[in-house]
């Protein structure tokens, strides 16, 4: 479906949803259930946005592609992204199942965020990520979080398993505080490039967490084991 803006009601769709809103945003109304990979939504002019997020979402964990002039978010009980480009910020939470991907993703500007609030449930963004060095956050409820990025800055971060962070060109640091879960944990960089991690609030609470700087690595927390 092809409009100037898209305002979706309640939807079932056997199969997968390509969505493009030419001149506005892409909406809902009511809840969106989708039946196979390969659903993409899309906006065009610059600032508008994509945005789903009614409780009632069935995504099933099928791929999604987004192409979004402004921000996007999303809610729906378990998603999978395939490669998409985020102008702004992108906003996704699952809320039964996890966060995974199946192409890398793009954002431009800081504020992006992934929750997986079902009890255990993981974020996996293991792709070769373009985050620009935006703020980014995290949280799960037991769950452990994977990221690889270009370059990683947290937001405050709230991760309820053990949290896996590599930057593959650029420096991981941190604008808000981060609360580790579980033991595993581990930082990496490139050759150069720093780790740096001296929130005043971070809270480790004596889990083991490994680094692998390619330069220095300067780490402050409650309690640290290596």
């Amino acid at each position: 479906v092809q409009a100037d803006a898209l305002n979706f009601g309640v939807s079932t769709i056997a199969g997968r949803l390509q969505a493009t809103a030419s001149t506005g945003a892409i909406a809902q109304s009511g809840a969106l259930s989708l039946g196979a990979d390969g659903s993409s939504f899309s906006t065009s002019t610059a600032g508008q946005a994509i945005t789903l997020t009614n409780a009632g979402n069935l995504f099933g964990g099928k791929t999604i592609a987004l192409a979004a002039a402004g921000d996007a978010s999303l809610g729906a009980d378990a998603l999978t992204l395939a490669a998409s480009s985020v102008a702004g910020k992108l906003l996704a939470t699952a809320t039964t199942g996890g966060i995974a991907q199946t192409g890398a993703l793009s954002v431009g500007t800081d504020g992006s965020s992934f929750a997986a609030t079902g009890a255990g449930q993981a974020i996996v963004l293991g792709q070769a990520n373009l985050f620009n060095g935006k703020t980014v956050a995290f949280a799960t409820n037991g769950g452990d979080v994977t990221v690889n990025g270009d370059a990683l800055k947290f937001a405050a971060s709230s991760i309820g398993g053990k949290l896996s962070a590599t930057a593959t060109s650029g420096a991981i640091t941190q604008a808000g505080a981060l609360s580790l879960g579980a033991d595993g944990s581990s930082f990496a960089t490139a050759t150069g490039q720093a780790v740096t991690l001296t929130n005043a609030g971070n809270a480790f609470g004596g889990r083991t967490t490994a680094f692998n700087g390619g330069a220095d690595v300067t780490v402050v927390a409650d309690a640290i084991t290596f």
